[in-house]
């Protein structure tokens, strides 16, 4: 009985520790032949997919957080952001095209670098400013 077992499972193509002998052809994908032999090959290690997730997400830019706080201390002094509840689009991109003169200076990146870096900031700035006055 035993070995009439072992010999039906070689003839699907699996081995006796279940291992993935051989493939099957199905619509031109190759299939391992075996059920348990998904089972036994595969392996997740949970520290490195935590790691590479964590990789794998957005880093706030070198000198985000200054850029916000130089056009906080510095929309005082200029036009407002918001008017009414509509983002003033020309207040935004002269107080971040002012910041990132600043930005460029200190950190030593390219414009465009410290334009999109004082760009983000702005929005984010002016976001919440018309959040505020919405609600």
């Amino acid at each position: 009985m035993i070995d009439a077992y072992h010999s039906c499972r070689k003839s699907q193509g699996i081995s006796q520790k279940g291992l993935i002998v051989g493939f099957e052809k199905v619509n031109s994908y190759l299939f391992p032949t075996g059920i348990e032999s998904m089972a036994s090959t595969r392996s997740l290690h949970w520290a490195t997919a935590m790691k590479a997730m964590q990789a794998d997400r957005a880093k706030r830019p070198v000198g985000l957080l200054a850029a916000q706080g130089l056009i906080r201390a510095t929309s005082a002094k200029r036009r407002p952001l918001v008017v009414a509840g509509a983002y003033d689009k020309a207040a935004i991109m002269t107080a971040a095209t002012a910041a990132a003169k600043n930005h460029q200076a200190r950190f030593g990146c390219t414009w465009g670098e410290a334009l999109s870096v004082t760009l983000k900031a702005t929005w984010q700035l002016a976001k919440a400013t018309r959040a505020v006055s919405v609600h």
